[in-house]
Formats: structure tokens, C-alpha cells, sequence
């Protein structure tokens, strides 16, 4: 009898002790898979929020590149050649040179037409010898001296402008791809003919070629007697401009373009050099190079 309660109490405590470990396997079963279900969650979750992140900084980006798409910003320097009344004969003649800066901003319409918004600055200069004024030995032409104070020694100016344009742009590659399905554009260049009107506000003043002295001023303060002082920037003559010529243009990058343009400048005055001699508008003619960021 003592036998068997012994052996009873060993089972008991044996089976409650199997009990609780599988009660507690059991548990820590249990546990674990909420766990796994968290964290399973917790993963799941930030994987769709970093998703939708990503979505929405993609809509964001879409959305800016859709604003800016198509719009380029670009800046030129160059040299301009002043071709009117006091100059020297010949092409690209130094002392009929100076400097253009270039500011525009750029939208493409279609693979054909884009249309810019340009600002030109600089200086205008020119020189004009006195055996220049002759045409043949018992004519001469005379020159434009109001105040009378050309000492017949040649002459020479100088003149600061302010020039804005609107320019239609035509790309004759896509002109030809148009019109010749066959021709094939392999390579990274467009050669665009450019097109357009403006205004352009500035002052001239010219001077006798070796003592320097003052000869006429032309948006100047002359009509009070101050004749070098110049007049305000909105006070200064102002002429519209016929702009026309080439660029070429070579696509670098995606979003960089290199352009090398030549542009023709014809006005509606004669006065550009302070000079009225043949009655005829000045012109000038530009050269740069420029670099486009496209947005």
C-alpha cells in the first residue's frame, strides 16, 4: 500500500510536470507566432508606406517636370560687329568690334518650333578715317558735325544698348525629317534658323579720332549744354530691331545644350553711331556662345 501511494504521488508530480512544460512549449508557441504576426505586419506596413512615399515623391516630380518641362535658361557671350555710317570697312575689322552678353529664356513648342524671350547688353563702337570719306577725288561725303567741332582727322564712336527680343526658333532638321521621311538624324546637333522683333534702348557718342574731343552726343543731355553727361536709362532713345540668323546647336547632355549663333540686327535708325550720313539704318551683327540648362 505504501508501495503504490509512493508511486502514485511520483506519477502526479511526473505528469504535472510534463504539463506544465508542454503548457508552457505551448505558450511560448503561441508567443512567438503573435510576434511573427507583428512584426510581419510592422514590415508589411513599412514597406507600403515607403511605397507610397516613393509614389507620391514620383507624382511631386512628374508634377514639377511637367511645369517645367520643355523650358530652357540659357546665357551667351560674345563679340558684335557694328555695320552703319562710322566704320571701317571689311569683315570682322577690330576697330568695329565689341562685347554682347546674352540672357533668354526658352520654351520648345514642338520638335519644330520653340519660341525664346531674349535680353542682349553691351557695347557698340566703330572707327571712320577722313580718306574715307572720300569717293573719288571731287566728291567726298560730308560728315555729320552739328556743332561744327570735326577737326578732318576721322572719327570715331562709342554706344551702350539694352536690347529686348521675342525670337521664333524653326529647327530645319525636323523641317527636313517632315518633308524627307528618309533622312536620318544620327547625331547630337540642330541647326535652327531664328526669327524676330525688338526694342532696343541706348545712347551714342562720338568723338575726333585722335584728340579725342567731343563731336555729338546722341542721348545725351546736349540740349541743356551738357553734352557727355547721358541721359536715364528710360530717358535714352529707343529703336525697334529686326533679328534674324542661325544657331547650331549641340545636345552635350540631356539637360545641357552648347549653341553657336550668328544673328543679323537691323534698326529703324540711322543714329546708333551719332551719325546721320547715307540715310540708311545702322545694323549689327552678332556672334556668340552660349549654354542652355533644359529643364
Amino acid at each position: 500500500m505504501k508501495r503504490f501511494s509512493l508511486l502514485f504521488i511520483v506519477f502526479f508530480f511526473f505528469g504535472f510536470f510534463v504539463y506544465s512544460q508542454e503548457n508552457a512549449i505551448s505558450k511560448a508557441v503561441k508567443n512567438q507566432q503573435v510576434l511573427d504576426t507583428i512584426n510581419e505586419n510592422t514590415v508589411s506596413e513599412n514597406i507600403n508606406a515607403n511605397t507610397a512615399l516613393k509614389l507620391k515623391g514620383n507624382e511631386d516630380s512628374n508634377q514639377k517636370r511637367s511645369i517645367l518641362s520643355n523650358w530652357g535658361l540659357g546665357f551667351g557671350y560674345g563679340i558684335n560687329e557694328f555695320r552703319g555710317d562710322i566704320k571701317q570697312e571689311g569683315f570682322l575689322e577690330q576697330v568695329n568690334l565689341n562685347y554682347t552678353y546674352n540672357i533668354y529664356l526658352k520654351r520648345k513648342v514642338n520638335d519644330l518650333f520653340s519660341v525664346s524671350s531674349e535680353v542682349f547688353f553691351g557695347r557698340l563702337n566703330g572707327e571712320k578715317y577722313n580718306d574715307s570719306y572720300l569717293i573719288s577725288n571731287t566728291q567726298a561725303t560730308e560728315v555729320y558735325d552739328p556743332y561744327e567741332l570735326y577737326e578732318e582727322s576721322g572719327e570715331l564712336f562709342m554706344a551702350e544698348f539694352f536690347e529686348i527680343d521675342i525670337i521664333a526658333i524653326i529647327n530645319l532638321e525636323s523641317a527636313l525629317k517632315h518633308y524627307y521621311k528618309s533622312y536620318l538624324d544620327n547625331n547630337h546637333f540642330d541647326v535652327c534658323y531664328n526669327i524676330g522683333f525688338g526694342f532696343s534702348s541706348f545712347n551714342s557718342i562720338k568723338r575726333n579720332i585722335y584728340s579725342g574731343n567731343y563731336i555729338y552726343g546722341y542721348g545725351f543731355n546736349d540740349l541743356v549744354q551738357d553734352y557727355e553727361t547721358p541721359k536715364g536709362f528710360f530717358e535714352r532713345p529707343k529703336t525697334r530691331i529686326l533679328s534674324y540668323g542661325y544657331t547650331i546647336t549641340y545636345n552635350a547632355t540631356e539637360n545641357i545644350n552648347i549653341s553657336f549663333a550668328l544673328l543679323g540686327k537691323l534698326t529703324d535708325t540711322d543714329l546708333l553711331d551719332s551719325s546721320i550720313m547715307y540715310q540708311q539704318n545702322d545694323k549689327v551683327r552678332d556672334i556668340l556662345l552660349r549654354l542652355e540648362y533644359v529643364f
